[in-house]
């Protein structure tokens, strides 16, 4: 049985119509998870980094840290980088440090590196430690800021602009 073009168009608005409120339920849902979050001391985890050392979180124990969670096939992630880039070493002395923790496999992130310089440390995680930040929605990027006693004081899922991340280190340093 062929639809017509009348249905097939109604048919089409139905599928985005509820994909589209089933998303904005799970943002809904991933926001006020993440909110529950704020003023909570931070996970603390060990995790590999490209040459595969372990590190902690506690490495970096009193700067204020943004932990950005990101995987290679994604397009906002790699347009965020070099934002993040220069966010690092304009505060690097005013112990400020960035964390990118990649949700891939270890041959991609080093093929994506070459490609795109990461000017931070990258650790390898998986989606269970997202879970644990409060990323429920799974969406990438996603972002922690973490403060100088270990507490979350900031949450962003989606692309990270300039204006923000200068206000919110500017607030927290």
């Amino acid at each position: 049985m062929l639809l017509s073009s009348k249905y097939k168009s109604y048919l089409i608005f139905a599928i985005v119509f509820f994909a589209s409120g089933l998303s904005l339920n799970l943002i809904a849902a991933d926001s006020v998870n993440s909110r529950k979050m704020l003023g909570k001391p931070s996970p603390n985890f060990f995790l590999p980094d490209l040459n595969g050392q372990e590190v902690s979180l506690g490495k970096w124990q009193g700067k204020l840290v943004l932990i950005n969670f990101w995987a290679t096939w994604c397009l906002p992630c790699m347009k965020e980088i070099p934002v993040l880039n220069t966010f690092q070493k304009r505060y690097a002395d005013e112990d400020f440090q960035v964390v990118g923790i990649a949700i891939d496999n270890i041959v991609a992130i080093k093929k994506f590196t070459q490609k795109i310089p990461i000017q931070y440390p990258t650790l390898i995680g998986d989606t269970q430690l997202v879970l644990k930040f409060g990323n429920r929605a799974g969406a990438l990027p996603y972002s922690v800021i973490i403060d100088q006693q270990g507490k979350i004081v900031e949450i962003a899922s989606g692309m990270l602009t300039e204006t923000y991340l200068q206000r919110t280190i500017e607030k927290h340093l």
